[in-house]
């Protein structure tokens, strides 16, 4: 088991990647790594399972996917911010509702 606190934190891009493919091998190994992280966008890439503590307590025990299709307002409350490929991806399925797909 391996127990990361921050562990991108002031890392360059190309360190970041590297821990990451050293990271997710191991976890292909069969370890268990458990990671502390504010880092939304690397929770959105690797994370199995997400908890979200909030003042102490756990708000949040979900996978990543489910962590934003909570309801209204739990994001901001939590005060987490959502990855760019989830905002990206509520920015198009808005914009499409305004396309016609009949000719």
């Amino acid at each position: 088991m391996l127990l990361l606190d921050e562990p991108t934190f002031g890392q360059d891009a190309h360190s970041n990647q590297e821990l990451m493919n050293l990271l997710s091998k191991k976890h292909q190994d069969g370890a268990t790594l458990i990671m502390i992280t504010h880092d939304m966008d690397l929770i959105h890439e690797y994370a199995t399972r997400v908890i979200v503590i909030k003042d102490g307590k756990v708000a949040a025990d979900c996978s990543p996917a489910e962590l934003w299709k909570v309801e209204p307002g739990c994001i901001e409350k939590w005060q987490l911010e959502q990855p760019i490929a989830v905002q990206l991806s509520n920015i198009y399925e808005k914009e499409m509702e305004y396309v016609s797909t009949t000719t």
